[in-house]
């Protein structure tokens, strides 16, 4: 019997991806002018780097309550399904608004906390993956049982993509059930084709200067 079941949503699923995550910061002496802060997710989508996205949110909503938003640029491939849920209600519950940017690539479990901004933003040449959730499970013999219960949990990874895209998206259910049943149906998106879905809401060029940054990256 299959002893571990997880939801993942890793684009390169072949390659190998490490589980852990640093967080560093370069912060002024004097941030009195400083109106809003960034911080950079460049990590895989994990339990300890969605717990540490959430932790720079909360440091910089109670350090700097003042500010008039936050900066998050985005560049990942995606990953645990859970944790990128922790990291979607992390950012929709910011006091302090903020504005989610895809510096590069925002793929899969990515994809969630990107949708979490009223703000959605994206950088020329950057990309969106738009994909169905897939189990992890060690290899071995499956019994009828078993495949009910990835059934079932890969479903509940679909739901947790649906719910999120029909929000910030002006995809149809019918064509968000074509991108979460197979990879031939999964979207790849530049960001003007992400802005006629509504999942952008502007292209932008530019990334100011902040006195108050945040980096949270694979270790």
């Amino acid at each position: 019997m299959y002893k571990k079941i997880i939801i993942t949503s890793m684009i390169y699923l072949a390659m190998t991806h490490s589980a852990n995550a640093d967080i560093s910061k370069l912060i002024s002496e004097d941030v009195s002018a400083t109106t809003q802060a960034k911080v950079n997710f460049t990590a895989d989508v994990t339990p300890k780097s969605a717990s540490e996205l959430s932790s720079v949110i909360d440091e910089i909503n109670v350090n700097y309550p003042k500010l008039k938003r936050i900066l998050l640029y985005i560049n990942s491939g995606g990953g645990d399904m859970d944790s990128g849920r922790l990291a979607y209600w992390s950012v929709k519950n910011s006091h302090i608004p903020i504005t989610t940017v895809d510096v590069s690539m925002t793929a899969s479990a990515a994809t969630l906390f990107y949708c979490a901004a009223d703000q959605r933003y994206a950088l020329p040449g950057s990309h969106f993956i738009l994909h169905p959730a897939s189990i992890s499970i060690p290899s071995g013999d499956a019994k009828p049982n078993d495949v009910d219960i990835i059934n079932r949990n890969i479903n509940l990874g679909n739901e947790i993509f649906k719910g999120i895209y029909k929000k910030c998206t002006s995809l149809s259910d019918a064509e968000i059930k074509t991108i979460l049943y197979s990879e031939q149906g999964s979207l790849s998106l530049n960001p003007q084709e992400a802005m006629k879905i509504k999942l952008t809401t502007n292209i932008t060029k530019d990334i100011p200067l902040s006195n108050i940054n945040y980096y949270v990256t694979s270790a």
